[in-house]
């Protein structure tokens, strides 16, 4: 007997930005447990659509649920999230997107603390001015992932516990938040469920511009990345940077050491201080201010 396929599923869309992986797993979480309710899931790296690959206007399109989560960097997500937000919004509203209904929100972040968590303020902000109803906001303390400075990596056994109960937080918090019960039992909420306090006394404005003094630090911070002989000119972080910040020249030496050395990646001045490249690198052969950095990989 063939499985006769819900057409009538309740739609929900997850959009995230991370930077090494944590961000991404727990949106693959949102996505897993929102499907076990009873919902029609797709998830969407914000990559996808600075890169045009998605449209979020069609991505809306009969959506019940929009969720959308970012990294903490320096107690905000990261500029590029926000930034992107604000313009897509731009003509974009929760109510029309939604056609007769509006769109219910959730906002998640990621970070190795959770007092300085205020991306989701930022975000959900955002989202309420241009008609969702934002119902729920979720930090979630993962393991840390820059401590490329002079922070230190989480412990292997804690990232592991850490990683270990983050899909039951998602599926608590989503339960909490959207019911028990299948997507077509579910009850409109008026209040937000949050695990962060009230908008602390920076308010909106303060929490965005961390975001945007970080922008900045960050570029200048980027200098002091370099590709040891170790690269392989691969071309991988090039691919993956979001800010299109590194590059491999090509030599027309005829050297064989100034054509290794004319060949590794090089970074401009745009960096965002994700560290997906130091963290993704095949051979680990990207450095910050001389130092090799302890890779990280996420465990989802």
């Amino acid at each position: 007997m063939h499985k006769v396929e819900n057409i009538n599923k309740q739609k929900a869309l997850i959009i995230y930005f991370s930077g090494t992986g944590n961000t991404k797993g727990v949106a693959k979480a949102y996505a897993d447990s929102l499907e076990s309710m009873g919902y029609s899931s797709a998830l969407r790296s914000l990559e996808a659509y600075l890169e045009r690959q998605e449209d979020l206007a069609s991505d809306l399109k009969d959506v019940d649920i929009l969720a959308v989560g970012g990294p903490i960097y320096a107690g905000n997500v990261p500029d590029l999230l926000i930034h992107w937000l604000r313009t897509s919004l731009s003509k974009i509203t929760g109510r029309e997107a939604g056609a007769n209904k509006r769109i219910r929100a959730l906002t998640f972040s990621t970070s190795a603390v959770i007092d300085n968590a205020h991306g989701v303020h930022s975000l959900s902000a955002k989202l309420k001015k241009k008609g969702f109803a934002v119902v729920g906001e979720q930090a979630y303390v993962m393991p840390r992932n820059f401590y490329i400075d002079k922070y230190a990596a989480t412990p292997l056994e804690e990232q592991r516990a850490l990683w270990s109960k983050m899909p039951e937080q998602v599926t608590s918090h989503l339960a909490s938040v959207l019911g028990a019960g299948t997507a077509a039992q579910v009850q409109e909420q008026v209040q937000v469920q949050s695990n962060r306090p009230a908008m602390s006394a920076l308010g909106l404005i303060g929490i965005d511009l961390l975001a945007d003094v970080f922008r900045i630090m960050a570029k200048g911070m980027g200098k002091d990345y370099a590709a040891s002989d170790a690269c392989t000119s691969c071309g991988l972080c090039v691919r993956q940077c979001p800010k299109a910040n590194i590059t491999i020249a090509s030599s027309n030496t005829n050297s064989t050491a100034n054509a290794k050395a004319a060949s590794k990646a090089t970074f401009g001045k745009q960096c965002m201080l994700c560290t997906r490249c130091i963290h993704q690198c095949p051979v680990n052969a990207i450095s910050y201010k001389g130092k090799t950095i302890e890779q990280y990989r996420p465990q989802f």
